[in-house]
């Protein structure tokens, strides 16, 4: 081990070998810091949802704004009324129900942008502008700087879009296979 010393003192006082071993010290380090960032900045491997989530079916859809009401089975429960969904009170002819198709739904989340995930949660927040929303299920061209966010959880239980900046209510879609 001693002579294993001499030698590289040996080495570090020549200026040669040591401006190499300097050189080299500094190239280890790079390759360090460039597989760090290179291993920080991959994604995690995209799952195919779509198909996943069009072989879904929904079954039940919460209006939540100025009038909650809940639709399941065809049928409305607008506070201690039941309706079916043809006889919709003249209080909710404001809502389309038709909208929310598992097609829209894929449609308007592979548009989205994903803007946070939570991993308490276990969901995922997109965020769709107004004008995309309104060509995508309306097929109408509007102008609006208005954002409309989409959370869905990660096991595709339930998807909620929120319209409170648009519309004023937010709509909670539980999906089931």
């Amino acid at each position: 081990m001693k002579e294993f010393i001499e030698f590289i003192k040996k080495l570090w006082n020549n200026k040669r070998t040591r401006s190499l071993a300097i050189l080299l010290l500094y190239f280890i380090f790079f390759v360090f810091v460039f597989l760090l960032i290179e291993n920080s900045s991959t994604k995690p491997p995209i799952i195919n949802e779509s198909k996943e989530l069009i072989d879904m079916k929904i079954s039940k859809i919460e209006f939540i704004g100025n009038d909650n009401f809940i639709v399941e089975n065809d049928t409305i429960k607008f506070g201690e009324s039941i309706y079916n969904v043809n006889e919709m009170p003249i209080e909710l002819s404001s809502y389309n129900i038709s909208i929310y198709t598992t097609e829209n739904i894929d449609k308007l989340i592979k548009t989205a942008v994903l803007e946070t995930t939570n991993y308490v949660e276990k969901s995922n927040t997109y965020l769709i502008s107004v004008k995309d929303f309104e060509s995508i299920v309306y097929n109408n061209k509007i102008e609006s700087d208005l954002n409309i966010r989409i959370k869905k959880s990660d096991d595709l239980s339930y998807i909620c879009l929120d319209f409170r900046d648009y519309y004023g209510y937010e709509v909670r879609i539980d999906l089931r296979s």
